[in-house]
């Protein structure tokens, strides 16, 4: 969280390692970034609500790399 005069900044970071079994093949990935928006409060349906970009674009990551 980053305070600012008019707004906070909420940020979320996301990584993980993970090895995806490919026939006979072991391929390691690692998915990892940041999503931040911004707010006037930190209420707790702030939190929420970047928790939950996160793991929606988490989720659209982990996706594309196991297809």
């Amino acid at each position: 969280m980053n305070l600012g005069f008019w707004s906070l900044t909420i940020s979320n970071e996301i990584t993980t390692d993970i090895n995806i079994q490919r026939a006979t093949r072991l391929h390691k990935e690692n998915i990892s970034f940041t999503v931040s928006d911004t707010f006037q409060t930190g209420a707790g349906s702030n939190f929420i609500s970047v928790t939950k970009q996160a793991l929606d674009r988490y989720k659209q990551e982990l996706q594309k790399r196991i297809q």
